[in-house]
């Protein structure tokens, strides 16, 4: 496995140490950069290592925008005995920002995939352009061994949830650009024929169906299905105590936003929130740019993407 360095600043990628593919996806996506020469690459630089983990390591990577249901998966994940990483490189991104050295290198000693979720936004540009799956990639994992989960929520209901933790540190062009840059990626596996599955939050509304989604999920993902995965999760370590399962990093206070999982770590198992009654408090611009940037026909094909793949044989 690799050793992967790369810089970010706020507004573009300032410099980068990486395969030349990776160079590539990010010119396509007019994004700024320039190569620093090795002795350069001292104490501002920031890396991925995969070395502690065993050859043809498998990993399912979920990804979505901010405020989707992602830190449900997650738990769901960790409770099957997969060791879970929240947000590790979008971390890294974030250090990056007060030219601070920081560094991933996940650890497994199970036969069973890890499961690393990474969201878009909300804070500063940068979190909505980069590409978790590409970076894996040029880590050194194989194709064959990743599984991308594509993860989504109607995008009124979690521009609302945006609104609700961040208010003006963020803005609903970030929203829109963290919303395309989970289709993006998405788009980027399935070029490169990497398994990918879709699966929106909207399947969990109806709570006698939540232990049927995850058991399609666990199928899909070829990992045994537990009803810990749904349920008693009260009876669970807490998030990122030991044989919790989840790995949380150490974060910038910056970017620490109180409370936001205080549902999930508090919860018995997954249970659907509904902030449709709210979507009426939204600005008519905001609400116009969704609609504008065409997300609300995006999400439809998620729906269309999720209920084929899950209920094909029904």
């Amino acid at each position: 496995m690799a050793k992967l360095y790369f810089k970010f600043s706020i507004d573009r990628v300032i410099a980068c140490k990486m395969p030349l593919n990776f160079l590539s996806f990010l010119k396509n996506y007019n994004l700024h950069y320039f190569l620093l020469s090795s002795n350069l690459m001292q104490s501002d630089t920031y890396a991925i290592s995969l070395e502690k983990l065993t050859a043809n390591k498998k990993v399912i990577l979920l990804v979505s925008p901010c405020r989707s249901g992602s830190t449900s998966i997650l738990r769901a994940f960790a409770a099957l005995g997969l060791k879970s990483y929240l947000q590790p490189i979008k971390n890294i991104l974030r250090w990056s920002t007060f030219a601070q050295q920081h560094h991933w290198q996940p650890v497994n000693n199970s036969s069973k995939p890890i499961f690393i979720k990474e969201t878009f936004g909300p804070f500063f540009y940068a979190e909505t352009q980069f590409n978790p799956l590409a970076i894996l990639l040029d880590c050194g994992f194989e194709k064959h061994n990743i599984h991308l989960l594509r993860l989504g929520r109607t995008p009124l209901e979690t521009w609302v949830s945006w609104k609700h933790y961040w208010h003006e540190k963020t803005s609903i062009d970030l929203f829109i650009r963290s919303y395309l840059q989970t289709n993006n990626v998405y788009q980027f596996a399935q070029k490169n024929n990497i398994k990918s599955s879709t699966l929106v939050y909207e399947a969990f509304h109806h709570q006698e169906d939540v232990s049927k989604v995850i058991q399609q999920l666990c199928q899909t993902c070829a990992i045994k299905f537990k009803e810990s995965s749904v349920s008693g999760w009260n009876k669970l370590p807490a998030f990122g105590e030991k044989d919790s399962n989840i790995i949380i990093p150490k974060m910038p206070d910056k970017y620490i936003t109180p409370n936001i999982r205080q549902r999930i770590e508090q919860g018995k198992g997954i249970h659907y929130y509904s902030r449709a009654e709210e979507i009426n408090n939204l600005n008519p611009d905001e609400i116009k740019a969704i609609k504008d940037a065409n997300l609300i026909e995006i999400y439809n094909q998620w729906l269309n993407s999720y209920q084929d793949e899950f209920f094909k044989d029904n």
